[in-house]
C-alpha cells in the first residue's frame, strides 16, 4: 500500500522473483537472491522459503519438459 515501497531494494527483490517465478526461470531467480544476500543478509528463515520456491519452479520445469 506505500507507493515508495515499490522503489526499494525489498520491494525490487519482490518484483524480480515474482518475474522470474512467472516465467519458470529459477537461475534468474537465484541470482536476484543473491545480489541481494550480498549486501543484505537474508534470515535462515526466509533463505529455507525462498529454497523452496527455487525448487518448486525447478518442479514446473521438469513437469513441462
Amino acid at each position: 500500500m506505500d507507493a515508495s515501497f515499490e522503489k526499494t531494494r525489498e520491494g525490487m527483490l519482490l518484483e524480480n522473483l515474482t518475474k522470474a517465478f512467472g516465467d519458470a526461470d529459477a537461475d534468474a531467480f537465484t541470482e536476484h537472491i543473491r545480489a541481494y544476500d550480498e549486501i543484505s543478509r537474508l534470515s535462515p528463515e526466509m533463505t529455507t522459503l525462498l529454497l523452496e520456491v527455487k525448487n518448486t519452479i525447478k518442479a514446473q520445469v521438469n513437469d513441462i519438459t
